[in-house]
């Protein structure tokens, strides 16, 4: 198009309009793949699309263009950006994945959230999972939540539907109240079991194994196996180095003997004995919890263990199996007449604990052991900083379903509500111990409808998405141009006069609501500059839309906002004071009561401030409204915020003092300087 610009006017618009939805068009639950263009690259690539067909021509597509995105930075088109918005933060993360956010101490939560989403089995299980016998609230949300990570293109979601139906020891779960992982993942657990059948049979199936203790007699044929389920293996950390020395010590062979010696069931006395643990039955999915609290005899205080604990990214579990054959494997395999006196010793159980039965009938062969093998892959680390009695949760975790490069899966880290891509190769050091464009270009048509129009639209970008970005990128510069479409163009400052004084959105938002001075200070120069500019066209008398914009600005100290933000109105007062410099504007703010209405607004503001530590036990000593009036009158507040009102209602009354009959006084604002009068003519007596 740039080689041959007589292209363009064979382009029909909805083309155009087409390129526009692509950057802008926003997702819904039927089009979520929406906006088209995501990244950097496309993006940039259909604004220069857009603005190359906007060129030339008879202006149409420029106005079109104009248009479309005047309705993009209007305050109906969505719902208010926050401050220090940055859309670029606020979508997906680029490796694919959502975040959870922190509600305060949740990060145990979002961590053990993320590792389930992480595990293809879990995710189907519990997405497809209906009718639930317990707990339906908390499937409901889980559910939710688990479409969201899957579907959302936010940054992050906010888990707080599944906080507010969750509870653990019935009790609510605060938010503000951090708790161990590895406890709201065994209590999670169990819910998910109770839910459905279906998904009790998925969760045994991925996590559940089977550890044996057993008691060998020594001094008779007895031997006692005690099945137990896990979810979690406990590890000890004090005093070992690795994760194998660990596993050594919780499988290591105990002697019990002399006043520890072991009571036999079946001969009902005491004996010699050895007492082992060992693993049956292996999940698909070992978890495993290093045990780094430990209680001080000492201090009497939880403290934590930060020793150095490595473990490798393959595990081998064949050492700390008990694979003796049980059942029909032990028939099977007893051919020699030791082996059926060793399967015999072995038999002597307790049989009538159905537990101990049902956990007996459910164990698999050798065979199928064998089959399945007993080396298990590292697939997720969860790390926490901090000390026994607080920090922060986070997680390394392998993702599996998306594409890899080579032969090895990718890793992210999941950090609350950022995601992004890990080095596995620093799992050792780790865990041991959208830029806003917009152009500008001289070669549109140059009649004042169009000037008009690009002007209106600069403005609302500055005011409506530019000033609650949080890089504020050339915002100097946006400001000059903004500068000179006002003088170039008059009808521009008109319509923004008769903008804000017919809605005042942009007073309580940017120079009300804001939290940054800066912004405010350089919207309350605007708008002095477009009154100015106004005035000097009409300097003997005052427009409407000048004061309709007064009026405006005096009735927003009737709001509620505005007590809301007191801390934030100083640049609203020198906005106050600086327009009331001129003889017109100081008049009509007489008329309008304006003294009356800024005392009322200080005592109104001070009386919410005073209830608000009488509330919180700061009550300090009373002040009459008279000694507030005399206050604000005198400009002694010197208590920031009202400071400046001070000034303005010193500033009116000494033009009213100096010509009386040019700025007369009413009742009203005779009635709030009272106190102050009364107790100049006390000192003068």
């Amino acid at each position: 198009m740039q080689r041959c610009p007589q292209l363009k006017a064979g382009i029909h618009a909805n083309f155009m309009r087409d390129v526009f939805d692509y950057l802008f068009a926003l997702p819904s639950a039927q089009q979520r793949h929406l906006p088209k263009c995501k990244s950097t690259a496309a993006r940039s690539n259909a604004i220069d699309l857009l603005v190359e067909l906007a060129k030339g021509g008879n202006g149409e597509n420029y106005l079109a263009l104009v248009d479309w995105l005047q309705l993009q930075h209007t305050q109906h088109c969505h719902d208010p950006y926050g401050w220090d918005y940055w859309p670029q933060d606020e979508g997906r993360a680029a490796c694919g994945y959502v975040g959870i956010t922190n509600l305060g101490a949740t990060c145990y939560m979002a961590t053990c959230l993320q590792h389930l989403f992480m595990i293809p089995q879990a995710r189907e299980a519990l997405l497809q999972a209906c009718n639930p016998v317990k707990h339906a609230e908390i499937l409901a949300e889980l559910k939710k939540l688990f479409a969201f990570l899957q579907e959302s293109q936010r940054r992050a979601l906010n888990p707080r539907g599944f906080c507010r139906v969750y509870s653990m020891n019935r009790q609510s779960l605060n938010t503000g109240e951090q708790k161990d992982m590895t406890e709201f993942f065994n209590d999670l657990i169990a819910k998910l079991e109770e839910m459905t059948p279906e998904l009790k049979t998925a969760v045994k199936d991925l996590f559940c194994g089977v550890l044996t203790n057993s008691v060998v007699s020594q001094d008779c044929p007895h031997v006692r196996h005690t099945l137990e389920e896990f979810y979690c293996v406990r590890c000890e950390v004090h005093g070992v180095k690795n994760l194998y020395q660990s596993l050594d010590k919780l499988c290591v062979t105990d002697l019990l003997e002399g006043e520890n010696m072991y009571r036999c069931s079946g001969c009902d006395c005491k004996v010699k004995a050895e007492k082992r643990v060992m693993f049956k039955k292996l999940p698909k999915i070992l978890c495993l919890n290093t045990m780094r609290y430990t209680f001080d005899m000492v201090t009497m205080r939880e403290e934590k263990v930060n020793s150095h604990f490595s473990f490798p990214m393959k595990l081998v579990m064949r050492d700390y199996m008990e694979l003796s054959p049980t059942g029909t494997d032990a028939a099977e395999s007893s051919s020699s007449p030791a082996d059926q006196q060793q399967q015999q010793r072995e038999e002597v159980v307790d049989k009538d604990d159905e537990m101990q039965q049902r956990l007996r009938a459910e164990l698999p062969t050798v065979a199928e052991q064998e089959a399945q093998g007993f080396v298990y892959e590292l697939i997720g680390v969860t790390v926490h900083t901090g000390t026994a009695d607080g920090g922060h949760y986070y997680s390394y975790i392998r993702d599996r379903l998306s594409p890899s490069v080579g032969d090895a899966d990718r890793w992210l880290w999941f950090n609350d509500s950022e995601v992004r891509p890990f080095d596995p190769s620093q799992i050792p050091v780790e865990c041991f111990g959208g830029e806003v464009c917009a152009y500008l270009r001289n070669t549109v048509p140059s009649d004042d409808q169009v000037f008009f129009k690009t002007a209106r639209l600069t403005c609302s970008f500055i005011l409506e998405t530019l000033v609650h970005a949080k890089e504020k990128l050339n915002l100097v510069q946006w400001i000059e141009i903004m500068d000179k479409m006002l003088i170039l163009c008059p009808p521009v400052c008109d319509w923004f006069l008769a903008t804000m004084a017919e809605d005042d959105w942009w007073l309580r938002q940017i120079l009300v609501a804001c939290p940054s001075p800066k912004m405010r200070e350089i919207f309350s120069r605007f708008c002095l500059e477009v009154v100015n500019k106004v005035r000097q066209r009409e300097p003997d008398q005052l427009s409407v839309n000048v004061t309709n914009f007064i009026r405006m600005l005096l009735n927003a100290l009737e709001q509620r906002a505005m007590q809301q933000h007191c801390r934030h109105l100083d640049e609203y007062f020198t906005l106050l004071l600086r327009l009331s410099e001129g003889r017109l504007e100081t008049a009509f703010m007489l008329e309008n009561r304006a003294i009356s209405r800024l005392v009322q607004f200080c005592l109104m503001s001070r009386s919410v401030s005073a209830a608000q530590q009488s509330a919180s036990g700061l009550e300090g000593p009373a002040e009459t409204d008279d000694e507030l009036s005399l206050d604000i009158v005198s400009a002694r507040h010197g208590q920031g915020h009202f400071e400046k009102l001070g000034e303005v209602v010193e500033f009116l009354l000494s033009r009213a003092a100096s010509e009386p009959t040019a700025f007369p006084l009413s009742d009203e604002d005779r009635q709030a300087i009272l106190p102050s009068i009364l107790h100049q003519q006390q000192q003068q007596q």
